[in-house]
C-alpha cells in the first residue's frame, strides 16, 4: 500500500478552497462596486430631468419660462454632488477604519498588543500600561 500523506492533500485542498472563497469575495465587491457606481450616475441625471420637467410645467403655468426650470435643475444638482461627496468621504473614512482595526502589529507576540491597538484606534487614552 502507497503511503500518502493524506492531511498534506487536504490542507492543499483547503487552500485551493480558500483562494477560490477569496476570488469571489472581491469579485462580488468589484460588481457591488460598479453597481453602486451605475446607481449614482443615473440619480444624478435623472434626478436634475425630473426637476427640470417639473420647473417647466411651473413655468409654463405662471408664463416666466427659464426661472423656475433653471432653479430647480441647478439646486438638485448642486444638491447631487454635495451628497455624493459626502458618501464618498464617509464611506472612505469607513473603509480606512476598518483597515486600521484589522492591522494588528506583531510586536512581542502578546495578546495584548492586538487589544491594545485596538483601544487606540476607538480613541482611548493609555497611560503606562493600563487604558484609560
Amino acid at each position: 500500500m502507497p503511503d500518502v500523506d493524506f492531511a498534506r492533500h487536504s490542507m492543499l485542498d483547503l487552500n485551493k478552497t480558500g483562494l477560490q472563497d477569496t476570488q469571489l469575495q472581491s469579485q462580488r465587491e468589484l460588481q457591488s462596486g460598479a453597481g453602486d457606481a451605475f446607481a449614482v450616475a443615473f440619480e444624478m441625471v435623472a434626478t436634475p430631468v425630473i426637476f427640470g420637467v417639473g420647473g417647466w410645467l411651473i413655468d409654463t403655468r405662471l408664463d416666466v419660462f427659464p426661472i423656475c426650470t433653471l432653479t430647480l435643475v441647478v439646486g438638485v444638482f448642486i444638491y447631487q454632488m454635495w451628497r455624493a461627496y459626502h458618501n464618498y468621504t464617509r464611506q472612505a473614512a469607513k473603509d480606512l477604519d476598518e483597515r486600521r482595526l484589522g492591522y494588528t502589529p506583531y510586536v512581542s507576540g502578546r495578546h495584548e498588543d492586538s487589544e491594545h491597538m485596538k483601544n487606540l484606534l476607538e480613541g482611548a487614552q493609555i497611560e503606562g500600561e493600563k487604558i484609560v
